[in-house]
């Protein structure tokens, strides 16, 4: 049995082609009958067909194994120089062979293009002015061709101090201008250049805010830019209701005077200790929910916006765990585009005048218990 050369085997491999003149036939017959009689060839049905075929394969494929020498593959021009890696040589001699093979080459391929072409002698002025010719406008050197000669460039260009007047008086010294969008300076155009397009964007930015663009603000059209913000509203045109807008206002942007902040910005350091209770530091989570002394003012409003904001969370359906400081602080923190417009009308009308009027008599008494007079408006 001799396999021949374009035969597939069981595992999908092709058998190589082989010279059968080198192999002891003998050995080889003899081992493959071994092979074969430890084959099993009861066959009763289609399975075992296919098994006794695989076996045949696997005891041709094993004898094939033991007795043909492996092919030896394809020698590349690299093998010579990488093996020698490994061998003792003199550094300065190493893949000297190779590199003169190359040399060789190299000179050939000079000698073909000079009997070839024919080749006129130039000046260095002349090619520079016909690459100048075939780079003529801005685009991108895709044809490599003014990398062939190396060209001394220098960006830093400098000029000398000069001053101009107009009668008898200094005219202003301009260092950049525009052109076409593109910022030239005589320092740095690429930085003025991305500045203006940055002054640009944010122009454009603004511009459209009123359209009720989002941005990178993260606030939906009824906070946008250009619109009165919810909590700055009041639903009730009466002086009590709009005397504590000012202070809500404080509150939200973080600008309400407490003790822990007169300390940081005061150079004689004060004490940052809550006046009231003198136990902790006067931070505005003390001050709105901790603090003892204003206790009965705040407890009943603060059992009374817990129980409306569940209600209005169960209702609009809001998968959030509330905190009770940023209800009284924001109350607009929660709202998400799915459920912005019905449950920013309920908060309006339900939650917003609570926490106002929290905030107004808890700093109402604040500054009753301090005996700080309030200062009076100036109306110019």
């Amino acid at each position: 049995m001799k396999p021949t050369q374009g035969i597939k085997s069981n595992n999908g491999q092709i058998v190589r082609k082989i010279d059968w003149h080198k192999i002891d036939k003998d050995l080889y017959k003899q081992v493959l009958s071994d092979q074969l009689d430890k084959c099993d060839f009861t066959i009763n049905d289609p399975v075992e067909i296919d098994k006794a075929v695989t076996n045949i394969n696997t005891a041709v494929t094993g004898a094939l194994t033991a007795f043909v020498p492996p092919q030896k593959g394809k020698k590349t021009r690299l093998e010579d120089p990488f093996a020698n890696l490994a061998k003792e040589s003199i550094p300065m001699n190493f893949g000297q062979d190779y590199f003169d093979l190359v040399d060789s080459e190299y000179l050939q391929i000079i000698q073909i293009c000079l009997d070839v072409y024919k080749h006129e002698e130039v000046t260095t002025d002349e090619f520079e002015k016909a690459l100048h010719k075939l780079n003529r406008n801005k685009s991108a050197d895709i044809f490599e061709k003014s990398v062939i000669v190396p060209i001394k460039t220098n960006n830093k260009v400098t000029f000398a101090e000069d001053t101009w007047s107009m009668n008898n008086k200094p005219m202003p010294i301009v260092t950049k201008t525009s052109h076409i969008g593109i910022q030239r300076d005589t320092t740095d155009s690429a930085g003025s250049t991305i500045e203006e397009n940055l002054t640009k964007a944010r122009r454009s930015l603004y511009s459209l805010m009123h359209t009720e663009l989002h941005g990178e603000n993260g606030l939906d059209p009824v906070s946008a830019i250009s619109k009165c913000h919810s909590i700055a509203r009041t639903l009730f045109v009466n002086i009590r209701d709009i005397s504590r807008i000012p202070v809500r206002l404080k509150i939200l942007t973080g600008t309400y005077i407490l003790q822990a902040k007169r300390a940081v910005f005061n150079k004689t350091t004060p004490d940052g200790t809550c006046l009231m209770c003198k136990k902790n530091e006067e931070t505005m989570n003390h001050f709105l929910l901790i603090c003892e002394e204003p206790e009965c003012i705040r407890k009943p409003l603060i059992l009374e916006i817990i129980s409306i904001c569940s209600m209005l969370f169960a209702r609009h359906k809001v998968d959030a765990t509330f905190d009770i400081a940023t209800i009284i602080v924001n109350l607009y923190f929660y709202c998400t585009q799915l459920n912005s417009e019905a449950l920013i009308s309920d908060i309006e009308t339900k939650l917003e005048p609570l926490c106002r009027s929290l905030c107004y008599k808890l700093h109402m008494r604040r500054y009753q218990l301090l005996d700080i007079t309030k200062k009076p408006r100036t109306v110019k």
